[in-house]
């Protein structure tokens, strides 16, 4: 006799029979194919004692087996700069949009970033945490980059990159891996007056 874990259904009967001269059998789990995006699933199957009188066998060590039904269905994740442009004064700012790409958006997907370029996250423009949820029900999200009208004067564009990364979420594969907004400084340095 075995017993299966509850987390999942169990159309299997609940014990197995060893042919006469057979040392071993096999129980066949069967994946059902869906288009449910979830998480990576376990199947334990343990050997318990018989529920007949008298028991003919012992439980041995080990006990317990795992089978792990692997997700086939992902959500793409991709990003693109709808706004590459953005300016310090009047906090006008520039903005990332990240799709996910999936037959089912009936859930939240948290997607994780990376952030680099030439502009300092959190000194040359609002901070931005890493993470972006994009709600049940929607296919986007949009990251805003706001620049922070600071007193330094700049030389060039100030850019900033992000980079879709994998998280604990393994239903997420890379899609567009890397975009950047830009933007310019608006100060000017003026020279002192010569006497």
């Amino acid at each position: 006799d075995y017993e299966l874990s509850d987390e999942l259904s169990n159309p299997l009967t609940d014990h197995v029979v060893l042919p006469a001269g057979e040392v071993s059998t096999e129980v066949i789990v069967s994946a059902l194919d869906d288009s449910l995006i979830e998480q990576n699933e376990a199947l334990v199957l343990t050997i318990v004692p018989s529920h007949g009188a008298p028991s003919s066998y012992d439980v041995g060590d080990p006990s317990e087996a795992t089978v792990t039904i692997v997700d086939d269905d992902f959500s793409i994740v991709t990003v693109q700069a709808i706004d590459a442009d953005a300016v310090e004064e009047g906090g006008d700012p520039g903005t990332f949009r990240v799709t996910r790409t999936t037959s089912d958006v009936s859930g939240a997907l948290t997607v994780y970033y990376e952030i680099g370029g030439r502009a300092f996250n959190g000194t040359d423009y609002d901070t931005l945490p890493g993470s972006v949820e994009i709600p049940a029900g929607q296919t986007y999200v949009d990251v805003v980059v706001t620049p922070i009208d600071d007193a330094v004067i700049e030389g060039g564009a100030e850019t900033v990159s992000m980079t879709i990364v994998n998280g604990p979420d393994p239903t997420i594969e890379q899609g567009n891996l890397s975009l950047r907004a830009q933007w310019y400084d608006n100060k000017r340095f003026v020279p002192p007056a010569v006497a």
